[in-house]
């Protein structure tokens, strides 16, 4: 039986889903940008409602440009057999969007009509 996730040359071959991840940074990097858009264009210019919106935007250029480093950084750690995970990072990306969507919720739950 051989092994499927292995190059003619005996390298490993990652497969998809580092493209996969790539794509879905990406995507999240654009709804950060669209939310923090939205924000600044229908917000009344508090920074009860900018600072979030400006932090949504550093984080979405932040985003974008981590994902190609981290693509060829999760290259590279596949081939040599180890995990690509960065827990760190993750935790970050995870905390970002909870207080920007619960942000956004609170100001569309309170602003005025």
């Amino acid at each position: 039986m051989t092994n499927t996730n292995k190059n003619d040359d005996g390298t490993i071959h990652p497969g998809l889903q580092v493209e996969r991840t790539t794509l879905a940074w990406l995507r999240t990097a654009l709804a950060f940008g669209a939310v923090s858009a939205l924000l600044l264009h229908t917000g009344d210019g508090s920074p009860w409602v900018v600072a979030p919106a400006v932090i949504g935007i550093l984080m979405a250029l932040a985003l974008l440009l981590l994902s190609h480093k981290h693509h060829n950084r999760a290259l590279r750690l596949i081939r040599a057999n180890r995990s690509p995970m960065a827990p760190t990072l993750i935790a970050t990306i995870s905390a970002g969007t909870t207080m920007l969507t619960i942000i956004t919720v609170l100001l569309l739950a309170i602003k005025p009509s």
